[in-house]
């Protein structure tokens, strides 16, 4: 048996038949004959993009509380201080508060590359298997043309 591509089409060659299956049939025959299996995986990769979508805006709306409520409180403790020489400890809690506000985004987009890196795995694992299963069709002449 010889598998030869030519222009994204698979023509399949035995001794007994030929069998060409164009990638438009292929779609159509995975879409009709193929049942969806590891229905909880799919769930899963489903949560894990939605959790990483959830991450990052929690992420964003807190680093940005995080930095306003360390200035807001920085601005105050200067304004409760006039004529004493604590603007420089004001100062440096300001900074702080941005630097916080910066180190919690940072996570923030860590944790949602790593969540959707996952759930994009399980999805790459399920097309593969989807895939092998549908050729193993083609080859072995069960699959329904």
């Amino acid at each position: 048996m010889q598998v030869l591509t030519l222009a994204g089409a698979v023509r399949l060659e035995s001794s007994r038949a030929e069998l060409e299956v164009a990638p438009s049939d292929s779609r159509t025959l995975k879409e009709s004959s193929m049942e969806k299996r590891f229905r909880a995986l799919r769930t899963i990769g489903t949560l894990l993009k939605i959790l990483a979508w959830l991450v990052i805006v929690v992420a964003v709306l807190g680093a940005i509380f995080v930095a306003i409520a360390g200035i807001g409180g920085s601005i105050g403790m200067i304004g409760d201080a006039v004529g004493q020489d604590v603007a420089g400890l004001a100062m440096g809690g300001a900074f702080a508060a941005i630097l916080m506000g910066g180190a919690m985004l940072l996570a923030g987009v860590i944790y949602f590359i790593l969540l959707y890196a996952a759930a994009e795995a399980i999805y790459v694992i399920l097309s593969i298997e989807e895939n092998t299963r549908l050729t193993a069709m083609a080859v072995s002449g069960r699959a329904a043309m």
